[in-house]
């Protein structure tokens, strides 16, 4: 059985095209949007993604095994975050999007090669109606 990693929810208004990629994991979770979309006042292209960030304060200790009053520890690195948040307005936050196979990639890369024809076309539509009004 062939699993589904792409999907399209099409032309959206006229000027972007959206895809649903899903993690090898299958969770909806760890899910990412690509939104393709054209500005057509500007006549710009923009690719954007869309993924849900987290953080987690459960580190793991010193020797990578969790002892019994972790929670302690994972109390005191929630205030950590917080309080770099509260002074600096940010936070560094890595996630994870893993690919299952060459077929995986495969389909990302026919999203974005879609996505490409699909922005080349709308960007000439506009172009050629505003060549037309001139």
């Amino acid at each position: 059985m062939q699993k589904n990693y792409l999907m399209n929810f099409g032309d959206i208004a006229g000027r972007s095209i959206i895809y649903r990629a899903a993690c090898r994991c299958q969770s909806p979770d760890c899910d990412m949007v690509l939104e393709l979309e054209v500005d057509e006042k500007y006549l710009d292209t923009s690719l954007f993604i869309y993924k849900t960030l987290r953080a987690s304060a459960h580190w793991a200790g010193p020797d990578g095994y969790w002892e019994y009053f972790d929670f302690i520890r994972v109390f005191i690195n929630k205030l950590k975050m917080m309080w770099k948040i509260l002074l600096t307005g940010e936070i560094k936050v890595d996630e994870d999007f893993m690919f299952d196979d060459a077929n995986h990639i495969d389909e990302f890369l026919t999203a974005l090669e879609d996505g490409r024809r699909f922005l080349l076309s709308k960007k000439e539509e506009v172009e050629n109606e505003t060549s037309n009004k001139q």
